[in-house]
């Protein structure tokens, strides 16, 4: 089977439809895991070729960190219909969840159609969802959120360059921070910072005229959001894809790996996410020394008034999701390999390359 990256079209296109919802019933929840457990048992068994990343354990994983009981029902009932083939319908779940019953009686051509479907199912995940897009260049939200985050990165706290130096011409060595604290006393020197989305903006594209355009591939990445959280695609639809709370203040090299979904932020143990603190971690761990250190407690900036909204904790908690199956599945590693392959196609006959389009598509944020 061709590698998620070079088909044309995968089995998410013009199946995901959430926008009717319905609730299994106790019984029909338990026996459609019970019943996904035994196919994702089987492929893991079947598994006949290499693969570039762990399939099933993405599969297995996005059910495991859905985030809310109706975005679990909607996961169940997207990919157990998926794998026989047919569009979702409620009142026929049942009956799908009887025939799947039967699953290990069945002959093995039926059962490799099947092990097909769900690795389809998999591969657009990676192909419409999880792999970075190319987004466009952005600045409505810097004003706003350099405002609510203080100048500074979110997580490291290091000031912002351009504004440190434009207060420093105004105002000397008396400069300031927005809390009164002197720049020159900066524990470390001022950087660039960026505002980064936390949904990608790629997810949505504006028309001229205001009007949201969605292509059927944007349409499925914003269907699979309420595989986690049903209807938080809301939030962001249209033009509130660019509104403060979908977004961060971090440093290039934050935002890099913040887009690259190797950091992530962490509600506190209680799960509930007090005074908007978290805790930041990281997927990754290198043997020299990193600054910051993760992971680490940070408690994010809010304006007095709160009239620029904070960070959302729903949109954090699908970041942090997506971050945790990407990293446990191995599919971070291949959607790695997929842009470095990328890379190597955009260098240009003269030795140069897209260096913009490579960086936005690796970082899937933007600067702004």
């Amino acid at each position: 089977m061709s590698s998620p990256h070079h088909r044309h079209q995968s089995s998410l296109e013009g199946t995901l439809d959430f926008s009717t919802q319905f609730t299994l019933s106790d019984q029909h929840r338990i026996d459609a895991k019970k019943i996904l457990n035994r196919l994702l048992a089987y492929c893991q068994q079947a598994e006949a070729e290499p693969r570039p990343y762990k399939w099933v354990d993405l599969l297995q994983l996005v059910h495991d960190y859905s985030i809310s009981e109706q975005g679990l029902d909607n996961f169940l009932r997207y990919i157990l219909t998926s794998a026989l083939g047919i569009e979702p319908d409620s009142d026929r779940f049942g009956n799908i969840l009887i025939e799947l019953d039967g699953f290990d009686s069945w002959g093995e051509p039926r059962k490799v159609q099947i092990t097909q479907r769900l690795q389809e199912i998999a591969d657009g995940l990676i192909n419409h969802f999880f792999l970075p897009r190319v987004t466009h260049r952005l600045s409505r939200l810097r004003g706003k959120c350099l405002i609510r985050d203080r100048y500074r990165c979110v997580i490291s706290r290091r000031f912002d360059e351009v504004e440190a130096r434009s207060r420093l011409e105004r105002d000397g060595l008396e400069a300031e921070d927005d809390d009164g604290h002197p720049l020159k006393d900066e524990l470390e020197p001022p950087t660039y910072v960026e505002v980064a989305h936390i949904i990608p903006h790629s997810l949505m594209s504006v028309g001229a005229k205001g009007v949201t355009e969605l292509s059927d591939e944007k349409t499925s990445m914003l269907q699979v959001l309420d595989m986690f959280d049903p209807g938080i695609a809301n939030l962001i639809d249209g033009q509130e894809i660019d509104r403060p709370f979908n977004a961060i203040t971090l440093t290039l090299d934050l935002h890099r790996r913040f887009g690259s979904l190797e950091v992530y932020f962490e509600p506190p143990a209680d799960h509930a996410v007090q005074n908007h603190t978290y805790i930041i971690r990281s997927t990754k761990s290198y043997p020299w020394k990193v600054s910051p250190s993760f992971p680490l407690t940070r408690t994010l900036f809010l304006t007095p008034s709160r009239t620029i909204d904070p960070p959302s904790s729903r949109l954090l908690a699908v970041h942090r999701a997506c971050a945790l199956i990407l990293h446990l599945s191995g599919a971070g590693e291949y959607i790695n390999k997929i842009l470095l392959d990328m890379e190597e196609q955009c260098v240009k006959s003269d030795g140069s390359m897209e260096l913009g389009r490579i960086l936005a598509m690796r970082i899937g944020t933007v600067k702004v």
